[in-house]
């Protein structure tokens, strides 16, 4: 589930919750306009729990352990100076050897972890505070 996506089911649980603080609510669920699917709204909430455990974790660099538990999620590689752009990459773990990691970049190029070694500064969970600006 995307962020925006995360944010659209949440503050439509909050209006619900809110609904029914103010008393405007009859607790008729299944009539309820703001009503969704409950696989939904746990996706969401995993989603939002994950976001929120990263950020208590900071951004350091990501350990292998840590690279291999972000299976299609998106990671901020910084690149040494050179031909390679520093951005942000989607990650892939192979299934048959878990040392094996893919990464894709917003326009299709692939490559694999060890394709890299050497030519990054590191990986992160978000931009580095120095890749910001």
């Amino acid at each position: 589930m995307t962020i925006d996506e995360t944010i659209r089911v949440l503050s439509n649980e909050r209006a619900c919750v809110m609904r029914n603080t103010a008393g405007a609510c009859d607790r008729n669920c299944a009539a309820c306009d703001l009503v969704l699917p409950d696989d939904l709204v746990i996706s969401a909430y995993r989603t939002a729990v994950d976001i929120l455990r990263a950020y208590r974790e900071g951004n350091a660099p990501l350990t292998m352990t840590r690279l291999l538990e972000m299976d299609g999620k998106p990671v901020y590689i910084v690149f040494k100076p050179g031909p390679n752009a520093s951005g942000w990459y989607l990650v892939q773990t192979n299934v048959f050897d878990f040392d094996d990691v893919f990464f894709t970049s917003p326009y299709g190029d692939r490559f694999e972890l060890h394709e890299i070694n050497g030519r990054f500064e590191g990986i992160y969970r978000r931009p580095p505070e120095e890749a910001k600006s």
